[in-house]
């Protein structure tokens, strides 16, 4: 696969459903707020969905944007599997206010399941070989709605 980096342009939708199960759809960014994609990647609210951009791989997001709302074409159809095309509004800029992840950082967590206030300097913690508990990080921060991001310079792992 090539990196999403060499492609500016690319961006990818991640929508959570009611069972908490989730699409990932490949996008198009247009300009610095909006990105391009297919109708029946929109499955959630817009406070469900996330924009990924700057990937190098899935795992590696390097701005991560929340959804302000969603513009599916009035005549799309998912059984005739018609005008399936929608415009996706980020909340802020695409170019501005994204939290940076480095090259020392990792995220953590999963949907519902990140950092809380006073989770600050606590571990993130795995389990090796033989079972026992090896520190892999250190909480940094989080904000609304994402996983907590660690920072790995101590526990380069």
């Amino acid at each position: 696969m090539k990196y999403y980096i060499e492609y500016p342009w690319q961006a990818v939708l991640v929508s959570y459903d009611t069972t908490e199960s989730g699409m990932i759809c490949g996008a198009t960014v247009v300009d610095e707020y909006w990105i391009l994609t297919a109708a029946h990647c929109v499955i959630s609210p817009p406070e469900e969905s996330y924009i990924f951009t700057g990937l190098t791989s899935l795992s590696n997001p390097q701005h991560t944007h929340r959804v302000e709302r969603f513009v599916v074409h009035p005549g799309f159809d998912a059984n005739l599997i018609i005008n399936d095309i929608a415009l996706v509004k980020e909340w802020s800029s695409l170019s501005r206010g994204t939290i940076m992840i480095t090259d020392k950082q990792l995220c953590a967590g999963s949907k519902m399941h990140g950092t809380g206030p006073g989770d600050s300097g606590g571990p993130l913690l795995a389990r090796d070989k033989i079972g026992r508990l090896v520190q892999l990080g250190i909480t940094s921060f989080g904000a609304a709605g994402f996983q907590g991001l660690l920072d790995q310079s101590t526990y380069p792992g």
